[in-house]
């Protein structure tokens, strides 16, 4: 009930849980300094000595005043920020005024100097607290100078009375800073103490989190180095039987009659295929385990075409397919190596998906880039796929209803090798009309300012026919 009467006065504003306790605070020490100064006020009008002065009266009615308006001045909208100072300067006026009215630093309104500056201090921080203790040490020190100087204050009490008012004095200050502990500084302790568990809880959790994670990026370190071992056993082991089937098909070939001829062919063909998958996973892994831009040097990007063209024409002719370079000259800054290996993955792509028509691989200048487009009369991309198009393993056609072999790694290939050079590759495509690459990469510095030529050992790793 108290607080929901304190509330009251509360703005509706949001604010910290500091500033709502301050509020607070202030509410209960405004109206506090009201009742006093008015319970002060009746008593000095009953004990005063006959004819002394009656300003320390009108002081202490204007304290009352002042204070009891503080608190509706919080309500409106007021801040804090403003309100704090103005309660303690009128209060530590307003008792150096009773004071000097009424027996100078032995007033009971003296223990109000004391109690102020810690007022203060809490409803508006350290700064007004040292404000408000400066304040109260010159007024103690000109009453004390006042008294050294043979100067006597007045006295308005009669002095079989000053006991009481004294003792009065003493339990107001004293429960004005009960209610400083109360309503400000036990909420503090116990909200402090309350963060301070759940920040221990939260330290706890995210070390075992770090920990965890720590043990998953050992796991997955230590199985990087044993996809690696693999990739190379793999390579080696699956490379050398391949190429001795490949070796031992063309040399039976020219010497076979027709029928082990055609046996010869599938043989070839599949186990090309196979060369193929290895190299695209080998490739992928390469790729994901690459750290920095590859190095680059000018390229010439039409003959680099037509080699990759070249390579390519035998799979076209089995399948009835024109395949051509067209353009023009053009000089890319890149890495050889992987712009044939991207040039080639994205070539097979579209002999693999093309039955009918034709393949035209088209190399330009354009500014700043030099662009080459791989354009297909194939089966082409829904539109719903495209966005996919570069993701690895993935084809239009999956499942029961895949309609063509592969992996689905040609256009991602592609897609990183260029990103590792600082090219980009852009895919046009609708279903059943064919599809159009194009690939991007910046155009070469002339030749005395290009980077040193690449080594033997990174533009072989990915200089691999299709």
């Amino acid at each position: 009930m108290t607080f929901r009467a304190i509330g009251w006065f509360l703005p509706e504003a949001e604010r910290d849980h500091v500033d709502l306790l301050r509020e607070r605070l202030f509410v209960v020490l405004g109206f506090m300094v009201t009742a006093n100064m008015a319970l002060f006020a009746v008593l000095h009008t009953l004990h005063h000595v006959p004819g002394a002065d009656g300003t320390n009266i009108v002081v202490m009615l204007g304290i009352a005043a002042v204070n009891v308006v503080l608190p509706f001045a919080l309500r409106v909208g007021v801040s804090l920020r403003v309100l704090a100072p103005v309660f303690s300067v009128v209060l530590q006026v307003g008792v150096s005024l009773l004071a000097t009215y009424d027996s100078g630093m032995l007033s009971g309104a003296a223990f109000w100097l004391v109690v102020t500056p810690l007022a203060a201090a809490v409803l508006g921080g350290a700064r007004l607290g040292l404000v408000a203790a400066g304040i109260s040490m010159v007024a103690g020190s000109l009453m004390f100078g006042h008294v050294a100087s043979g100067r006597a204050f007045p006295t308005s009490l009669r002095p079989e009375v000053v006991p009481l008012h004294h003792f009065i004095s003493f339990l107001s200050c004293t429960v004005s800073v009960a209610a400083l502990a109360a309503l400000y500084e036990g909420p503090m302790v116990r909200n402090l103490r309350h963060l301070a568990g759940r920040l221990g809880a939260a330290n706890a959790r995210l070390e075992r989190e770090l920990d965890e994670r720590r043990r998953a990026q050992a796991r997955a370190e230590a199985a990087s180095r044993a996809k690696d071992v693999l990739l190379d056993n793999l390579s080696h082991e699956f490379r050398t039987p391949l190429t001795a089937i490949l070796s031992t098909t063309n040399l039976l070939a020219s010497d076979s009659n027709e029928l082990d001829r055609q046996f010869l062919q599938l043989i070839d063909s599949g186990a090309r295929r196979l060369h193929r998958t290895l190299d695209a996973v080998i490739d992928l892994a390469w790729i994901e385990s690459a750290e920095a831009a590859l190095p680059s040097a000018p390229v010439e990007v039409y003959a680099l075409a037509e080699a990759v063209v070249a390579e390519a024409r035998a799979a076209a002719d089995a399948k009835g397919l024109s395949i051509a370079v067209a353009g023009s000259p053009a000089t890319a800054s890149a890495n050889a190596g992987a712009l044939r290996r991207a040039l080639a993955a994205v070539v097979d792509n579209a002999v693999r998906f093309t039955e009918v028509g034709w393949v035209t691989v088209t190399v330009r200048p354009d500014g700043p880039q030099a662009v080459v487009e791989v354009t297909d009369t194939g089966i082409g991309m829904g539109r719903d796929f495209l966005p996919h198009a570069a993701e690895p393993f993935r084809q239009g056609s999956e499942g029961d209803a895949r309609t063509h072999e592969g992996l689905g790694l040609g256009l991602t290939l592609a897609h990183r090798l260029l990103a590792l050079m600082g090219g980009t590759l852009a895919v046009e495509s609708a279903e059943g009309r064919g599809t159009t690459v194009r690939m991007q990469c910046t155009a070469a510095v002339p030749r005395a300012e290009a980077a040193a030529e690449p080594s033997l050992r990174e533009v072989v790793v990915l200089d691999r026919a299709v």
